[in-house]
């Protein structure tokens, strides 16, 4: 039995199916699977998570989003996943800090939740983070639904 909680979600994968289908032509069929990927953070002047670039046949429903970090000493100050290439009026979404803790003298938290984001047929998505302190360091996971047109 379908619940409140579910309806949105099953009405936005039945939208995402319809907007595939107008957008594929009529002999291509297009397969719908699971999708997750983990990717560690690069730092330097903040740190960034991209994600591989899809195959032109490949687009993605990004349901989720999680990143671990930790700093010495620092705090974060932005936390975003965003479309690429990075160009004039791209796409970003703001990240929310899920926790926060001191671990043995390392600032260690976690950004990200839940989402709704498509990255189109052969995009690319990216996590940014703006964090001080020395030393960062960590991973993000993506997770949705990966459609392949044939």
């Amino acid at each position: 039995m379908l619940t409140k909680k579910f309806l949105p979600r099953a009405g936005a994968a039945a939208l995402a199916l319809a907007t595939i289908a107008a957008a594929t032509p009529a002999s291509a069929a297009v397969t719908a699977s699971h999708y997750q990927q983990k990717v560690k953070l690069v730092c330097g002047s903040g740190c960034t998570a991209t994600f591989p670039k899809l195959a032109a046949n490949k687009a993605l429903d990004i349901e989720r989003v999680a990143c671990d970090m930790n700093t010495s000493g620092g705090k974060l100050g932005l936390a975003e996943i965003a479309l690429l290439p990075a160009v004039q009026n791209y796409f970003s979404y703001p990240l929310p800090v899920i926790w926060e803790r001191d671990v043995l003298g390392q600032n260690a938290f976690m950004v990200g939740g839940e989402v709704d984001i498509r990255v189109p047929y052969g995009k690319q998505v990216a996590v940014f983070l703006l964090v001080g302190g020395s030393s960062p360091g960590g991973f993000c996971s993506i997770t949705g639904t990966l459609y392949t047109q044939s």
